[in-house]
């Protein structure tokens, strides 16, 4: 059955392989496969009338850039997306074309993240205090700290902490999960750039020690030692997190941070939700 149907994104990629190879060679030659990805291209091809209907039963076949440029231009005058053009850097709202490919592009949350912001935006009597929004749009000059929360249900109730931070100059983001992981890496990357302080905030385990000393944060929101070391406890940390043990080990922590980090190595832990009744304070890594 001659394939009459778009090109596949997977089958569009394929071809645009082997645009590249024809910018050092006249042609490329392929051997032809049943029900292989050339098979289909062939088809598709013959369907158009661009090659002769018999080609996809040969056993090779031979590319040259002016059958691709026939290809490309046979797909614009179909309405298809050419195969010389790359999504990867376009959103789905970018890419107008009438064949719509999920797999590609940037992702409509690639760059969101879920901002707590200092005051609620009052707007027909509802108070609006979490934001979604891309983080391209937040001026980063304007905040002297970024303070990144590791739990979704703590960031939603930040004002039960007690905390020695001043919020209002603090720009607050909650660490991510699927839908908000991408966004939140990509802020703090760009924050890094600033070299202003990045406080995190998350459960005291051996995970959490671990972002907070792996990832670029220079402070970590905890309990006062002596506090701490009261109510921790084997069973709030996870054993599956037994493998961050040699990593914490062997970083070289600040002398204020040295005694959390002996005190992590016991295998004793603290939820981040169990800290709302203790002052915090930023301890430096």
């Amino acid at each position: 059955m001659i394939n009459d149907k778009p090109l596949t994104p997977r089958e569009r990629r394929w071809l645009r392989h082997r645009d590249e190879q024809l910018k050092f060679k006249s042609s490329v030659k392929d051997r032809v496969t049943k029900d292989g990805m050339i098979h289909r291209v062939l088809q598709w091809c013959s369907a158009h009338e661009l090659i002769a209907d018999n080609s996809s039963n040969l056993p090779s076949f031979s590319w040259t850039k002016a059958l691709l440029d026939q290809i490309e231009l046979t797909q614009q005058q179909l309405g298809e997306t050419s195969f010389r053009t790359s999504l990867a850097s376009k959103t789905r709202m970018e890419n107008v074309s009438d064949q719509e490919d999920k797999s590609v592009g940037i992702q409509p949350r690639e760059y969101r993240v879920l901002v707590r912001l200092p005051q609620p935006i009052m707007h027909c009597h509802l108070g609006a205090q979490f934001v979604d929004m891309d983080f391209h749009d937040i001026d980063l000059l304007s905040y002297q700290q970024l303070l990144v929360v590791e739990n979704l249900d703590c960031f939603y109730v930040l004002e039960q902490f007690s905390m020695e931070l001043n919020l209002e100059q603090m720009l607050v983001i909650y660490r991510g999960d699927f839908a908000y992981g991408k966004g939140a890496a990509a802020l703090k990357e760009q924050w890094l750039k600033t070299g202003k302080p990045l406080c995190y905030f998350g459960d005291f385990d051996l995970k959490g020690v671990s972002i907070a000393l792996n990832e670029g944060y220079s402070t970590m929101l905890l309990p006062e030692f002596e506090q701490l070391n009261k109510v921790v406890s084997t069973a709030q940390l996870p054993t599956k997190q037994l493998k961050f043990d040699k990593g914490i080990r062997q970083n070289l922590a600040s002398l204020s941070f040295s005694p959390y980090q002996q005190l992590i190595l016991t295998h004793k832990g603290l939820r981040q939700q169990k800290m709302t009744e203790m002052p915090l304070l930023q301890v430096a890594l």
